[in-house]
């Protein structure tokens, strides 16, 4: 989120130091004089958000934020609500007891907002939890209090508690914790320091040490008196107490289970359930007759209509188990967990394998009742390398939902069975079109259960404007998402239809990859893991607040033991069960290294060809420490692959904006295009099967938007400006989409492969597709996909993100063009090179300057036909004359600026040393054929 923001200068009031001047960091919308105040009765003439749209009612909100340090330079709030962006606001007071105030006008009773910290490039630097407000009913006002890392919303300031107290206190090894106060610990507070039993108040002997101004390490003298399912409080004389956490404690060995039956193990005459939970004093498996009552949002809020209880018994480890007699296939559950504090929680199994409707509760299945008719696990024939594979990214219901593709199961997983589908226009559509194409590997975007589509939206009178995520919001991993199923309330159906989609895939001679999100969930709250082992799951920091590298809330801890044998069962549940055929792993960086080792390990066992990757991006602001992240470098020799945005910025320049790269126009890049044509062994990768080369993908402009936005014709094709699924001016996005010209000038039939756009989105991946590593391009790019200049659709309606398959027959050239390149790429060995002592023999480059690259692979690279063959980018607009190397006879032409493929297109004379390039084009030809 890119947004300017200036410094201004507001006075705030530290308590107990008056007339201190802190700087604060406010978005230039608004910029208006500023308040200096000893109080605050929110009677102020700052009102903000008068400017926000909306008509008829308006609500005020009075926003108070207390920091402990009273540090506030910069922070401020960031709020949206229902069908508006999110928006910066800032605070502009400090009343008398040092909170700062904000007061804003908004159009909506209900609003959700982040506590926010912004400095110079980085409007994120840190930020809390999401919190929601809500205006009683029958108001119009409403005056909450927050304070730092704390979630809750209080709505009396007599209950905002801001007095000295340990903000928090961790139990981070078998004999002591830490623990962080939100004032200044003395001496003699240290003196004080007592640990408690929470039922008993009995006092466990410890003592402490000051390591900083507020942090304390607390050492327990007699570790047999400390018992991770009990509570225990921490206090002094001074500070009010706090809850112990039990943090890394849970990384010792007594507390990992090896076994791999967490979950439910089902036959058809028991069932055993087992959870892993080693700090709770007593867990219930729920059983229910049926999937309970769900409300207008398609949540189940009451759980408490269980059909019987069964209590379930503690092992080693922390592992509860009951074993329930009779078939209990179908059969709903949900376990409730009960913590000696007196709190208890009823949830959703981490393990589940079958939920309900929009994962409300667990279900058992049998899972051999999921297969599909004829359904052979393993059969498929073995990819050879890495570098063998062609990745087509796709998102589930934008392949399918378009009225002109010719299939009946719209959005769903079923549309990729369906045979013999045709558009309108009576070509190839669906699954047969991806095979025509020619690609290996179908890399399909999240296909897990998760948290932000009603599943039952179409059932509730919403068919014509569904809902649409691109499913990075993850709730329950080991179960497909409902909303591509044919009946989400039915729970085989999504597992049976996912495993259908699978098999077709396969029939087809094409693989599966899946796109997994195990960085984050959706929500800790309601999220699967919390509920279970509060503090476990996820990285805090040590005030116990939750840290977010992701940019959503929290971050999966990778690095412990349990969670990544979570990571691990998981991985393995979809390899085995559904024989999926490869893993992209989302922001991967925040994986760590060793979990990325076992992960890639455990599926080499299981099936050699299988494919790995991900984004080894390098988020701020994770306790990950930096040697610990898998980035670029980190997987060399350990058999998985990465993003190479080296490469993919060489080529086309940012992602979101004007800035240009090679194919779009930029000079001085020929330098990293020959790097990564290399498969980039010599920056960052052992082997060219570490490189993922791509230019786009579901994030960011799509090709097509991005090479009209670095020619500066956005506006001139009408192009639309989205945030967060709806227009930034507001109206109807299919008016708007009506109005655009995306393809304005393109021409018709041969014609569009003389104008620029086109032919510079198929040099750019026309570099990917004869580069060493292995490509990867996102769907539609073979028909001039287009998103109207939405460069964030992970919200946006169908008519944003759906595929037009009427493009296919608009575009045919293009499309063949793209078939042309893949086919020769799997023809021949020498654009697939696996290792790296292959290339340093075989390729060599012969020209990166002048806006030209040119290489040779040469003397049957990889025992390939063809001898030796050049390979020319020219991506200067105008034709340009490239030498050749040495050759007395012939160079024969496969591609050039109107075809490609592996058929002779023209001849060019040996003797000549040169050939003629048109502008903006590749060229590939070969000298002789065994």
């Amino acid at each position: 989120m890119r947004r300017a923001s200036i410094r201004e200068h507001e006075h705030f009031f530290r308590r107990g130091y008056p007339h201190i001047t802190y700087s604060f960091f406010s978005e230039s919308a608004y910029r208006r004089p500023l308040a200096e105040l000893t109080g605050c009765d929110c009677n102020v003439d700052w009102l903000e958000g008068a400017d926000q749209p909306g008509t008829g009612m308006r609500y005020k909100y009075n926003i108070h934020y207390f920091r402990y340090d009273q540090q506030l330079e910069g922070w401020n709030l960031w709020i949206w609500y229902d069908h508006q962006e999110g928006r910066s606001y800032p605070f502009r007071a400090v009343d008398g007891k040092g909170f700062a105030v904000a007061v804003i006008e908004l159009p909506e009773p209900r609003i959700e907002l982040i506590t926010r910290w912004s400095m110079n490039g980085n409007d994120w630097a840190d930020q809390e939890a999401a919190r929601r407000v809500v205006i009683p009913e029958g108001g119009q006002e409403v005056s909450i209090w927050l304070v730092q890392d704390d979630r809750q919303v209080y709505y009396d300031p007599a209950e905002a508690d801001v007095s000295p107290k340990f903000r928090s206190a961790l139990a981070d090894a078998a004999d002591s914790l830490i623990a962080v106060a939100s004032e200044y610990i003395t001496d003699e507070d240290v003196k004080t320091v007592q640990l408690l039993d929470g039922a008993t108040k009995e006092n466990v002997p410890v003592t402490a040490v000051r390591t900083g101004d507020c942090s304390l390490t607390i050492k327990i003298l007699n570790r047999e008196q400390f018992d991770v399912t009990r509570t225990y409080l921490l206090k002094s004389s001074y500070f009010s107490p706090a809850k112990v956490t039990m943090r890394h404690i849970l990384e010792q060995p007594e507390f990992y289970y090896e076994g791999r039956d967490l979950g439910v193990t089902y036959t058809s005459y028991e069932s055993e359930f087992k959870l892993w939970a080693p700090t709770a004093a007593k867990v219930s498996l729920l059983l229910y007759d049926d999937a309970g009552i769900y409300n207008t949002d398609g949540i189940v809020p009451d759980h408490n209509d269980m059909r019987s209880t069964v209590l379930m018994r503690r092992s080693s480890c922390g592992v509860w188990s009951a074993l329930v007699r009779g078939n209990l296939a179908g059969q709903c559950y949900m376990y409730k967990v009960d913590f000696a504090d007196g709190s208890s929680h009823t949830a959703v199994d981490p393990y589940a394998k079958a939920v309900t409707a929009n994962g409300q509760r667990s279900v058992v299945i049998d899972l051999a009742a999921s297969n599909p008719a004829g359904w052979l696990p393993g059969e498929k024939s073995l990819m050879m390398q890495p570098t063998d594979a062609v990745i087509y990214e796709l998102h589930v219901r934008d392949f399918s939902v378009d009225d002109h593709a010719g299939l009946e199961n719209k959005g769903k997983f079923k549309a990729f069975t369906e045979l013999g589908a045709t558009t309108s226009d009576g070509l190839m559509s669906g699954i047969e079109h991806l095979k025509e194409l020619g690609i290996t590997h179908v890399q399909l975007l999240p296909c897990s259960d998760y948290a932000t589509v009603n599943e039952l939206s179409d059932e509730a009178g919403n068919g014509m404007n569904p809902e649409y995520n691109w499913g990075y919001d993850p709730q329950n991993y080991n179960v497909p998402e409902g909303s591509y199923s044919s009946n989400p309330c039915d729970p085989v159906s999504r597992i049976r239809e996912f495993k259908e989609l699978v098999q077709a895939l396969h029939d087809q001679g094409m693989r599966v990859v899946l796109d997994v999100v195990y960085n984050h969930t959706f929500s800790t709250d309601d999220g699967p893991f919390d509920k279970i082992v509060p503090g476990y799951y996820y990285r805090t920091v040590d005030t116990g607040r939750y840290t977010n590298a992701t940019g959503v809330g929290n971050e999966l801890a990778s690095e412990r033991p349990m969670v990544r044998k979570y990571i691990l069962d998981s991985v393995r549940y979809w390899a085995e069960e559904f024989q999926v055929d490869g893993f992209r792993l989302d922001l991967m960086g925040l994986i760590d290294i060793d979990t990325m080792a076992e992960v890639t390990r455990m599926l080499h066992e299981i099936n050699p060809g299988i494919l790995i990757y991900g984004e080894p991006w390098d988020m701020g602001g994770t306790t990950l420490p930096h040697e610990k992240k898998t980035l670029k470098g980190s997987q060399r020799h350990r058999g998985f692959g990465v993003f190479n945005d080296n490469f993919r910025i060489a080529i086309k320049g940012d992602s979101d904006g004007g800035h240009r790269g090679f194919a779009t126009g930029e000079p001085g890049t020929e330098g990293d295009i020959a790097a990564g044509v290399k498969g980039s062994i010599d920056t960052f990768t052992h082997s060219p099967a570490e490189s993922i080369n791509y230019v786009t993908a579901h994030d960011n402009y799509i090709l097509w938007d991005k090479v009209i936005a670095a020619r500066g014709l956005l506006h001139e094709m009408g192009m639309l400006e989205m945030r967060d699924g709806t227009l930034r001016s507001g109206g109807s996005i299919e008016e708007a989409v009506n109005q655009a010209e995306p393809y304005k000038g393109v021409g018709e039939g041969a014609d569009v492969l003389h104008d620029e756009s086109v032919r510079r989105t198929l040099l750019a991946n026309a570099i990917v597709l004869t580069s060493q590593g292995i490509p990867m391009i996102h769907a539609g790019d073979e028909m001039l996909r287009t998103k109207f200049g939405d460069h964030n659709s992970y919200k946006s309606p169908d008519v944003i993100n759906r595929i037009r398959w009427r493009n296919k027959h608009r575009f045919r050239y293009v499309f063949d063009y793209y078939k042309g390149l893949i086919r020769l790429r799997q023809d021949h060995p020498a654009f697939r090179l696996s290792t790296r002592e292959a290339v340093n023999e075989h390729l060599q480059i012969l020209r990166a300057e002048g806006n030209v690259v040119s290489f040779q692979i040469d003397n049957h690279a990889c025992k390939d036909a063809w001898n030796c063959i050049v390979v020319i980018y020219n991506a200067n607009s105008e034709a340009c004359e490239v030498s050749l190397p040495p050759n007395n006879g012939q160079w024969r032409v496969v591609v050039n600026d109107t075809a490609a493929g592996t058929a002779v297109l023209e001849v060019v004379d040996g003797r000549e040393g040169r050939v003629r390039v048109p502008g903006i084009s590749v060229m590939v030809m070969y000298d002789r054929e065994n």
